[in-house]
């Protein structure tokens, strides 16, 4: 599910955390992503997407869409988003990856080559 309108939000929230690791003293790597260390461990903006969108999307909606097998969905990685529970009736799984683009002329982030994910793999 997509938070409607939300890349600016997503922008402002990025910005912020960028803002507090620079205030903590991070390094240049680690203050690559602020999020690493202000997210939390749940890896999440929050655990509750209702309260979430009342208060930090000012009133936002969640838009949700009704997938079926085969479909591929591309969102903008600003945007907040989230993920629902598999109940398809035939009790197939959902498949999701995250693909992501590096752009030839900045420095490779090798973070990305850590190998399969890891709760506490520092992404």
């Amino acid at each position: 599910m997509y938070l409607q309108d939300s890349v600016n939000l997503g922008s402002d929230i990025d910005n912020e955390f960028n803002r507090m690791g620079v205030e903590k003293g991070f390094s240049k790597e680690e203050a690559v992503s602020g999020h690493n260390s202000n997210m939390g461990l749940q890896r999440a903006l929050s655990l509750y997407s209702g309260i979430f969108a009342r208060h930090e999307g000012k009133g936002r909606r969640w838009l949700i869409s009704n997938n079926e097998a085969g479909d591929v969905v591309f969102h903008q990685w600003l945007m907040a988003h989230a993920s629902l529970g598999n109940t398809d009736p035939g009790g197939r799984i959902r498949l999701s990856a995250d693909l992501r683009y590096a752009d030839r002329g900045h420095e490779y982030d090798e973070r990305w080559d850590q190998g399969p994910y890891s709760p506490d793999d520092g992404l």
